[in-house]
């Protein structure tokens, strides 16, 4: 009887278990100013993400002042 309550949530949850994440570009908005070393430690995470979900990781970083524009909520890419 469990095998059989087994198969059947394996079998429902197939369809979850094959879509794939990440399916849209990503995007890192590090705090601090542009050129500093959050920005530059960002960017390294940026390329090796980029290289591991095959999907496009654009830092981006923003103008403010001490952060101030996260009081903006985020968009969609």
């Amino acid at each position: 009887m469990r095998a059989i309550v087994g198969l059947a949530l394996g079998a429902a949850m197939g369809g979850a278990c094959a879509q794939t994440f990440p399916s849209k570009p990503v995007r890192i908005v590090p705090f601090g100013t542009a050129g500093g070393p959050i920005d530059a430690i960002a960017r390294i995470y940026g390329k090796k993400l980029q290289q591991r979900w095959g999907q496009p990781v654009i830092v981006e970083a923003k103008p403010g002042d001490a952060g101030n524009w996260l009081d903006e909520p985020p968009r969609a890419v």
